[in-house]
């Protein structure tokens, strides 16, 4: 098995934590009106359902003892993905990069 620096790998945990929370927040914010890039179409309550899951998963990232229950925002952002598919949004990119990088940060514990 490859050995990867812990601290490294901390930094991934808090800086994505964070950086999603962030998103997420501003995610569940907006108003139905507003339409944030890549989510026009969806109802304002699946961005907002979309938006607290992420942002309790992230809390549960960041803390050591439920890391790998915070690791459940894979499925959050599969969801996501999925959402934003259905409404012919294919700007998944960043939501790929964040899903890579919750698996790879949840496997802290096992480095």
């Amino acid at each position: 098995m490859i050995q990867v620096n812990k601290v490294a790998l901390l930094c991934l945990q808090w800086t994505l934590g964070v950086a999603l929370f962030i998103q997420a927040a501003l995610l569940a914010r907006s108003r139905p009106e507003t339409h944030l890039p890549g989510h026009a179409g969806a109802p304002h309550w699946i961005h907002f359902v979309i938006a607290v899951a992420e942002m309790l998963a992230c809390v549960l990232l960041v803390i050591p003892q439920t890391i790998q229950l915070g690791a459940k925002l894979i499925g959050v952002i599969a969801f996501a993905v999925l959402i934003h598919v259905l409404h012919g949004s294919f700007q998944i990119g960043p939501l790929l990069i964040y899903a890579s990088a919750t698996w790879v940060a949840s496997h802290r514990q096992l480095a």
